[in-house]
């Protein structure tokens, strides 16, 4: 189980960040409305290539490393666009 740590890079307070990281961990016990941003972002961000790996690295406890494997995107490309999805939820 990993636990929340502010992630370094990304221009929100520690308290912000952790919203967005409970909030989309959550995601089945979020109303509708919350679900479809979180997907809707995801494809604004990574587009219909990677919008898949983006809200497995968003909603599930695997790492970024083993999503990577699976959807063939390298983990870089993840960090990034955790990121870029980090700095558009607002």
């Amino acid at each position: 189980m990993r636990s929340f740590k502010k992630m370094r890079g990304i221009k929100l307070t520690y308290d912000e960040q952790g919203l967005i990281y409970f909030i989309c961990r959550n995601i089945r016990k979020q109303p509708q409305a919350v679900q479809d941003k979180i997907l809707s972002l995801c494809v604004d961000v990574a587009g219909a290539e990677y919008y898949q790996a983006l809200y497995a690295v968003l909603t599930t406890e695997d790492s970024i490393r083993s999503i990577a494997i699976s959807f063939c995107v390298s983990e870089s490309q993840l960090y990034r666009l955790r990121k870029m999805f980090y700095e558009k939820w607002a």
